[in-house]
């Protein structure tokens, strides 16, 4: 009937459901000389729940149950490899990721250099956390013994 007004409370219009994505938690070492980018990036990824461990204070016990190694390569096509295989030899599970200012945009893992360096992916340094933790995320889930 016209005139009449309904006593049901108006309802507010669904919002859309934002999907929440979980993350993977990894022990991570940051290998940057550079000491407020590693503190930087140590911050952003404690945020983000991660545990950062400061590589000059790891067993070689420890360093071998590192999950991710972000590693700095002032110089991709002097020196890094050697300094990959360092990497590789002291953190032998960790996935590596490494930070270069010689990119100007970051590389995902299939990309030539890449493959070549034995990366899981390169990212153009400086970053912005979001990059950092896309890498992270396309990540193997850790294994755990």
């Amino acid at each position: 009937m016209m005139g009449e007004h309904s006593s049901s409370p108006i309802k507010p219009q669904a919002s859309p459901k934002r999907q929440i994505r979980f993350h993977q938690m990894f022990s991570i070492v940051v290998l940057e000389e550079n000491g407020p980018i590693r503190e930087l990036l140590s911050e952003w990824l404690t945020g983000a729940d991660h545990r950062v461990w400061d590589a000059r204070q790891l067993s070689a016990a420890a360093a071998a149950e590192i999950d991710v190694v972000l590693i700095d390569l002032p110089k991709l096509r002097d020196g890094a490899q050697a300094l990959v295989a360092r990497a590789r030899a002291t953190y032998p599970r960790a996935a590596l990721l490494g930070l270069s200012t010689q990119l100007s945009a970051s590389l995902p893992a299939g990309s030539p250099t890449v493959r070549e360096l034995g990366l899981h992916a390169l990212l153009a340094k400086p970053c912005v956390p979001q990059e950092l933790f896309a890498a992270l995320d396309a990540l193997p889930a850790p294994s755990r013994a």
